[in-house]
């Protein structure tokens, strides 16, 4: 699951230069080795931050960031990543850009995230044909159900039989997907990531949706990365139980 939490912080833009440590943590990665801006050796990325920032005008890092996090979120269901002691991870990544208003945040999120937006409003597409497909097959069902429980001449053996095996083809309610989400509320979140598990978070208020949503529930959101089975209480108060994977 892939953040890009954009907020509106005017007092952050240069709180921390690139010369003042954050803590005093000793690491022995070799951070110096790693590619500087404008030298990445992925032609079509660094093509593609190159142009945003030559069009939006914006901060160098900004388009990097939103690039890596759309990169990130589009292999999610294609690739993972090993990790030097064992085992695998997907390619999460969470995303923090924290700029000034007017500095074309939104912008930048459109530029390297528009084919997410063009997916989702296909997949929104797809799901409204299923639904009403789905409406015409349940009334048909539901009329067939009504004719086998009123045959007449028939034994009850057979009659319940025949209902088996009808209720073995009922119709399946269709679900609605999506591959990113601006601030969802916990159960809209649980029930996405239930039905589509490799997507992407976007938020123009980091603090307020960490604090509201993430945070309020970081327990159960540390089962759902673990591949718990947990319960997902519905805004009408019905309780569902899933898997979730993700």
């Amino acid at each position: 699951m892939t953040h890009l939490l954009q907020p509106s912080v005017p007092w952050a833009e240069g709180y921390l230069s690139e010369n003042q440590p954050m803590s005093n943590f000793q690491h022995h990665f070799p951070f110096e080795r790693l590619p500087k801006a404008g030298n990445f050796p992925l032609p079509l990325f660094q093509a593609a931050v190159r142009e945003c920032i030559n069009d939006r005008k914006v901060p160098i890092k900004m388009p990097y960031y939103a690039a890596a996090a759309a990169c990130c979120a589009a292999a999610q269901s294609l690739v993972d990543v090993g990790k030097p002691a064992g085992g695998t991870v997907g390619t999460n990544l969470y995303t923090l850009v924290s700029a000034a208003s007017g500095e074309r945040k939104t912008d930048v999120r459109r530029d390297f995230f528009a084919a997410f937006d063009q997916i989702n409003a296909e997949l929104k597409r797809q799901f409204d044909q299923a639904m009403v497909d789905y409406l015409e097959q349940v009334h048909i069902w539901q009329r067939v159900d009504k004719a086998l429980t009123s045959v007449k001449g028939q034994s009850a053996e057979c009659v319940r039989a025949r209902i088996a095996e009808h209720y073995q083809h009922k119709p399946v309610h269709p679900c609605p997907l999506k591959v990113s989400i601006k601030e969802p509320d916990y159960a809209p979140l649980m029930r996405a990531l239930t039905d589509f598990p490799c997507m992407t978070i976007i938020s123009g208020d980091c603090a307020g949706y960490l604090r509201s949503t993430i945070l309020r529930y970081d327990t159960v959101f540390c089962d759902v990365w673990s591949e718990e089975k947990i319960e997902i209480r519905a805004l009408a108060w019905t309780t569902t139980t899933a898997s979730i994977l993700g």
